[in-house]
């Protein structure tokens, strides 16, 4: 979910710089987070933990013990990674904080196998529900489909879908991690806000404009301050109408 929630950010975000720029806004020093290295660490092929995990399930002595070592091996070399093989976890340095993994049970967790023979059981009974409830057996496949691959393709087609569409985002925050009402955590909630780069736009409107409004709008508002009427197009009535007002100073 994390490349979904980047492409939400950077989405929102290149629309912010998008309209900087046409207001003559300098953004220059408004710094945005790269969040890059930790995507390539979770799911860049061959060599990401998502591939790497699928791997060890395909051998037979593959154990959590040395899907860990492994780990250690590959990312090694990478500051945003790290593993205590003494608690059976390894971290990884998101963009607020770091998130720690233990791999007891990733393995069997990732196969989440079932007999054979108990799904073609399912495919012969009478209720539709259940029969829909398991795919066949596909005899024809090389190795088994694991948790990690299926969520990998889920998500691709996932982003394939957003990027041939314009979206709408409604971006939620929540006030506690309790889920109970009049609790207001000003550290959960600054964090959530960091992550999904919130804060950076904030640091954009701050050099512009916070607020926006369509000329049209702006104009219909102001215009009945002067009982005079404008003429050109909108653009011009609503600079001629900020001139009227005084307000040289802001331009539209």
């Amino acid at each position: 979910m994390k490349r979904l929630k980047v492409r939400i950010m950077m989405k929102f975000l290149l629309w912010e710089t998008a309209e900087a720029l046409e207001e003559g806004i300098d953004y220059s020093q408004v710094t945005f987070v790269d969040n890059k290295n930790v995507l390539d660490i979770i799911e860049k092929r061959p060599m990401g933990i998502m591939d790497l995990l699928d791997e060890e399930c395909s051998f037979p002595k593959g154990t959590d013990e040395t899907f860990l070592a492994k780990l250690g091996k590959v990312f090694n070399k990478n500051s945003s990674f790290s593993v205590s093989k003494l608690h059976a976890k390894f971290e990884v340095k998101h963009y607020t904080d770091k998130v720690a993994y233990d791999v007891s049970g990733f393995l069997d967790k990732n196969k989440d196998s079932l007999k054979e023979e108990f799904i073609l059981l399912t495919q012969t009974s009478k209720d539709p529900i259940i029969r829909d409830l398991l795919k066949p057996p596909n005899t024809h496949r090389n190795k088994p489909s694991t948790v990690g691959t299926s969520f990998l393709t889920e998500l691709q087609a996932l982003m394939d879908l957003i990027n041939k569409t314009n979206p709408h985002w409604v971006r939620c925050i929540k006030p506690n991690h309790y889920s109970k009402p009049t609790i207001f955590n000003e550290s959960a909630v600054l964090t959530q806000l960091k992550s999904a780069g919130v804060i950076e736009t904030v640091k954009i409107r701050k050099q512009g404009y916070p607020v926006r409004l369509p000329l049209e709008k702006f104009y219909d508002l102001y215009q009945s301050l002067l009982r005079k009427k404008f003429s050109g197009n909108i653009k011009a009535k609503a600079k001629s109408l900020v001139q009227a007002l005084n307000l040289d100073k802001f331009y539209c």
